[in-house]
């Protein structure tokens, strides 16, 4: 995988190279093409070239796909492995009328399932037993904004970055068992096995990011003589307290044992307003 990594770092730059060979072998000919920023975008044979790389490299269905179940940028072009310019460069062309669709088909799509998602870069590189920590922390701030809402989830995704991007990154997806549910220690339970399954052992990690998708407004559940169902009515009801107490009076005025620990980011990124000091 770490060579096929190194690949596709490569590839962006011949990309770009071979979008000029087959775009501007003329004025190559006459002259020397100077290139002096990368993603140079006011240089018309610049732009031509980063242009035919980012449809050349980015697959348009899988990056479509996971912005709209609310995954940013930054997540997809790691997913993806391509520089979040480039990726910009994808989307500005559609931006340009160049989409097939009009404003009212736009204003009146409605997707066919809705998610919740969350990402971060932590404060340092973390192991892999303290992103862990923040892992549960992100997964209990989702849960409790999708309780507020009124969403039950039987789908989630997880996404680990590693620092300086020298890895590719890891993750995965998987459906729950029993179905729709808004029970954090199911949900809990299920994205921290797909990181223990795929997470890497002694490197450095420094993204996180979690998805809870396929959210419905009602909660469609297989009967089984294995499940508690009073226990997770109960459960239901203190995450519901939970939610409003949170609404009312800040996000750390009610907190998990673990968002105590020295490695827990919860506590700071609960002050702070779109990722930046309030």
């Amino acid at each position: 995988m770490a060579a096929s990594f190194i690949v596709s770092i490569i590839g962006r730059g011949c990309a770009h190279e071979l979008g000029h060979a087959l775009l501007h072998m003329d004025i190559a000919k006459e002259e020397c093409l100077h290139e002096f920023a990368v993603f140079n975008m006011r240089d018309k044979t610049e732009a031509a070239a980063n242009l035919f790389a980012a449809h050349l490299l980015i697959d348009e269905e899988q990056a479509d796909s996971m912005l709209q179940d609310g995954y940013d940028v930054f997540h997809v072009a790691a997913v993806l492995e391509v520089s979040v310019p480039l990726l910009n460069i994808k989307l500005l062309d559609h931006a340009n009328g160049r989409e097939p669709c009009t404003i009212a088909d736009i204003l009146k799509y409605e997707t066919k399932s809705k998610s919740m998602s969350n990402s971060q870069v932590l404060f340092r590189d973390y192991t892999r037993n303290e992103a862990l920590t923040v892992l549960k922390e992100m997964i209990d701030g989702q849960v409790t904004e999708m309780i507020a809402n009124g969403y039950y989830t039987d789908h989630v995704s997880l996404y680990v970055g590693y620092s300086g991007w020298t890895s590719p990154s890891t993750g995965g997806s998987k459906k729950i068992e029993g179905g729709h549910t808004d029970s954090y220690k199911k949900i809990e339970s299920v994205i921290e096995r797909i990181y223990q399954d795929t997470t890497r052992y002694n490197e450095p990690i420094r993204r996180l990011g979690i998805s809870l998708g396929n959210l419905t407004y009602e909660c469609c559940r297989n009967l089984s003589l294995f499940e508690d169902f009073e226990k997770e009515e109960r459960e239901h009801d203190i995450l519901v307290a939970v939610s409003q107490i949170k609404n009312k009076y800040g996000k750390n005025a009610v907190l998990r044992g673990m968002s105590l620990q020295k490695e827990a980011t919860a506590k700071v990124r609960n002050t702070l307003v779109g990722g930046h000091n309030g």
